[in-house]
């Protein structure tokens, strides 16, 4: 039955819900030192593509974020919101290793000083942290999918029985 479809994945969705908000606090910190290392390269002056690669580390901890709290909403499980959710990952960790040990394929060299660096270290440990808590999510997503339809069916059904003892 419907019922026993969300029952049976209730340590799924349990497990889903503590990754997501292990995300959120991550990304808050992912956000400080993305800012950080953007206001860093400013002030030094450093080339555009650095300075616009540390920009789009602040727009994809924001997109990362976001795509948290959708998988929170009923309607958030969708494929092609875990395929963002898992892209925006994969870009976050080339950047922040372009712009630390640099990247042809990104035009970024090899940040040299000592703040940016430890910054970029920082930002990488904690995208490290970030990805464990967003493979939870990840590796959960069709018992979730599967107990959210169960649960939007029970609710549709109920509907009617709710609005018959309303009368």
């Amino acid at each position: 039955s419907k019922s026993d479809t969300v029952v049976k994945q209730k340590p799924s969705l349990v497990a889903m819900g503590q990754a997501l908000q292990a995300i959120h606090k991550n990304t808050q910190s992912l956000l400080e030192l993305s800012e950080a290392v953007v206001s860093l390269k400013l002030q030094q002056g450093a080339p555009t593509a650095e300075i616009a690669a540390a920009s789009q580390l602040t727009m994809l901890t924001q997109r990362i974020a976001k795509s948290a709290s959708d998988f929170q909403t009923g309607s958030g499980a969708s494929a092609e919101a875990v395929f963002l959710l898992g892209k925006d990952l994969n870009t976050f960790k080339e950047i922040v290793g372009g712009l630390l040990n640099g990247s042809n394929e990104l035009r970024l060299g090899a940040a040299r000083d000592t703040a940016v660096r430890e910054k970029l270290q920082a930002l990488s440990s904690q995208y490290d942290k970030t990805l464990k808590d967003g493979s939870a999510v990840l590796g959960n997503l069709k018992g979730i999918s599967e107990a959210r339809e169960a649960e939007v069916s029970i609710q549709a059904a109920s509907e009617p029985l709710r609005k018959g003892l309303e009368e």
